[in-house]
């Protein structure tokens, strides 16, 4: 095969070589070229699927984002999981309750910064969710419930905190009126 092809070069040998190219020649094939025009094939077919891949992708995103109900896992509560410790839990939130009330009537105009305590609560909420997902995506875990247990019992600690630092405050403030008196 490959002698074929050499054989064919050789006797065509003095066709290929040329010392100077035909300008009138190259020149004509390029404005056969120019004038020529292009015909632009129109794909409507494939613009069309395109569209509706993209339309159908938005869609599925758009209704599984905004529209479709999401499963509200943050609805479990510690009774739900464990009804051993229900009562247990309804003692803590009774108390938690208590203390929010009591924080309420306590609280000052010129209160002490309780801003840190605040971020603790909101640390231990995030907690307490996570703590709910890990039970939706593994199950009931004894280790899972001493945890939320566990955060329930630091949100009372914390509260009390509260309390004692408003308490402060307000016996620091009642004791300079009386050395000012």
């Amino acid at each position: 095969m490959k002698s074929k092809f050499e054989d064919i070069i050789r006797s065509q040998r003095h066709q290929l070589d040329v010392e100077n190219p035909d300008d009138a020649l190259i020149w004509e094939g390029i404005h056969q070229e120019i004038g020529r025009k292009r015909t632009i094939r129109n794909n409507y077919f494939w613009k069309a699927a395109a569209i509706l891949v993209f339309l159908a992708a938005s869609g599925y995103v758009f209704y599984h984002e905004f529209v479709a109900p999401k499963q509200n896992i943050y609805n479990i509560t510690l009774g739900e999981i464990a009804p051993e410790y229900a009562k247990q839990v309804l003692n803590y939130q009774t108390e938690i309750d208590e203390k929010w009330g009591e924080f309420s009537r306590v609280k000052s105009e010129k209160s002490v910064d309780l801003t840190f305590y605040f971020k603790e609560m909101d640390q231990l909420d995030q907690m307490f969710r996570q703590c709910q997902e890990d039970f939706y995506q593994i199950g009931s875990n004894e280790r899972l419930i001493k945890a939320m247990l566990d955060n329930y019992e630091k949100r009372v600690r914390i509260l009390d905190r509260m309390l004692m630092e408003i308490q402060k405050q307000k016996d620091y403030e009642e004791r300079q009126k009386q050395i000012e008196l």
